[in-house]
């Protein structure tokens, strides 16, 4: 499942792709997360009838509209927990910042050590025996 360390190391490369789109995800998720607790504040306040209104129709009305809020609830439930979810992902990702580019300088270190240590590749040319003869 790990990829190559070169794959790894262009993963942790790419932190400000990750911050930017786990900003973006997590504003998406507010806004929407705030117009549904929106409506279903003014769901949860027509349910209270006004004066003038006939009763029975609004109770016929009621009954609807309390599924419709239940699950306008849930809704924002569930994008509540995405917002959680997405800005702890960004706070790790910000907090890691450091961690991070100390492992990526690390990285580039190795391969600038291996690449001065190394010899060419042409310079290794399999040496011939001396023939045994005895």
């Amino acid at each position: 499942m790990a990829g190559s360390p070169e794959v790894l190391v262009a993963r942790l490369r790419n932190r400000k792709g990750r911050v930017i789109g786990y900003a973006v995800l997590s504003t998406v998720l507010a806004a929407l997360t705030a117009a549904h607790w929106i409506m279903a504040a003014r769901g949860m306040a027509d349910l209270v009838p006004e004066e003038g209104k006939d009763v029975l129709v609004h109770l016929a009305v009621g009954q609807a509209m309390v599924v419709g809020i239940a699950f306008l609830q849930s809704a924002g439930l569930l994008l509540a927990a995405g917002l959680g979810a997405t800005v702890a992902a960004l706070i790790t990702e910000l907090t890691m910042f450091t961690k991070t580019d100390l492992l990526v300088r690390l990285w580039d270190r190795v391969q600038v050590l291996e690449q001065s240590v190394l010899p060419p590749a042409s310079a290794q040319q399999p040496q011939s025996r001396p023939s045994a003869v005895g």
